[in-house]
């Protein structure tokens, strides 16, 4: 996931071993084992991120819940000593509200931890020889505690990046989680952005997932100014070549090809977009990492977010549709917007449309969204054009 971990966090607050948080609340929930297997033979999943740090952008009763099969609310940070930092999830009145409107929707709920750049605090966290183990038990506990006293249906592991060390913690973590949690759904969130000039082994996956209800695969934010980089999109779904070596079919391929089962993956959707500046207009030209004085990468997530796309640069830009990574862009003749923009790739209703072709086709099992706050549009009809498109995309209109 994109996300600031490193910026200060504002709020802080442990979800330790014994008690919980000021405001938070026991919750007997229904069987989250049997509401999502409910929800699963009746299609694939829709699983979209609420973010606290986002909650400004949109309240927990602004949500469609029509639009979702789950909701995963975050984040919750693992500390060294196996505490939780709650500082970028909704404050404990928004959670409350939130884990409500899934019950009465009938929806499914989790609890994300971790985000971006979050690995070395998981792997404290999970650390089984340090301080006698200390860390590791207390955060198990933390874990369960956090689930029954909010009454969540389960967690979303966002542990990233995942080095190859850090391996073997996870599944242990995981395989815990299975026993001490019994009935609840566990989701991990992967690396979307395979590289066709460096082929990923994804081995390890194929050990991971028989544990995992879901497998998602972030398959947005997958261009770059690197070295050898071409301009490119953020959520491709084909196209890919030697300078712009990414797209979301190359990476399910790669999963497939683990033995993965298809049923288990998620693919990924951004409700953001990328953009680059002078002197790009669109997909496939120099960027800085192939020219002197090619595009640099400019803005991404939270910027780019898809309701300041329509808001800010839409109205400045020309869209265009790229027949072959079958994802429209935006191309400005002068630099637009607040970012300075003058190609701008995002994605619209006709490529989430798309992208819910591929799944059928693929016989995936679902898709993730980052994150719903970004979709949102108060006075639009949609108020989240993108969350309504994935509904008749992903859930046939249901």
């Amino acid at each position: 996931m994109k996300y600031p971990f490193a910026a200060p966090l504002l709020v802080f607050f442990a979800l330790g071993s014994t008690g919980s948080s000021s405001g938070v609340f026991s919750s007997a929930s229904p069987s989250s084992t049997l509401l999502s297997s409910t929800l699963r033979k009746s299609g694939p999943w829709v699983m979209g991120y609420y973010m606290g740090y986002l909650a400004d952008r949109q309240p927990p009763s602004k949500i469609d819940w029509k639009g979702l099969t789950h909701l995963a609310v975050g984040f919750f940070a693992p500390r060294a000593d196996g505490t939780l930092d709650a500082g970028l999830a909704p404050s404990a009145a928004d959670r409350k509200l939130l884990v409500q409107g899934a019950r009465q929707n009938k929806r499914v709920v989790l609890a994300t931890l971790g985000g971006q750049d979050s690995g070395p605090m998981w792997y404290a966290a999970t650390c089984c020889s340090e301080n006698g183990g200390a860390a590791r038990a207390t955060f198990i506990s933390s874990l369960k505690n956090l689930v029954k006293s909010e009454g969540y249906d389960g967690l979303d592991l966002d542990w990233e990046p995942l080095e190859p060390k850090d391996q073997p913690r996870l599944l242990e973590l995981v395989k815990t989680l299975r026993k001490e949690l019994p009935g609840k759904v566990l989701t991990f969130p992967a690396d979307g952005a395979d590289n066709l000039n460096f082929p990923a082994n994804r081995a390890f996956y194929a050990q991971l997932a028989p544990l995992l209800d879901q497998l998602n695969l972030m398959t947005y934010g997958m261009a770059w100014d690197f070295e050898g980089w071409k301009t490119w999109h953020s959520s491709p779904l084909y196209g890919q070549t030697p300078n712009t070596p990414t797209s979301v079919d190359l990476t399910v391929q790669s999963y497939l090809g683990a033995g993965i089962p298809a049923a288990k993956l998620g693919i990924g959707i951004g409700f953001y977009g990328i953009c680059y500046g002078a002197p790009a207009k669109g997909p496939l030209e120099d960027t800085v990492g192939t020219k002197p004085g090619g595009a640099k990468l400019l803005a991404d997530d939270n910027d780019l977010s898809y309701a300041n796309i329509v808001t800010q640069y839409a109205p400045l830009g020309t869209r265009k549709w790229d027949s072959s990574a079958k994802v429209p862009y935006l191309s400005f003749a002068k630099p637009s917007g607040p970012k300075g923009c003058t190609y701008l790739s995002y994605e619209d209703e006709t490529s989430i449309l798309e992208k819910g072709k591929y799944l059928r086709q693929k016989g995936l099992g679902g898709v993730i969204l980052w994150n719903v706050n970004q979709g949102y549009i108060p006075g639009r009809v949609p108020t989240n054009p993108l969350l309504d498109a994935t509904r008749r995309a992903f859930l046939g209109g249901r």
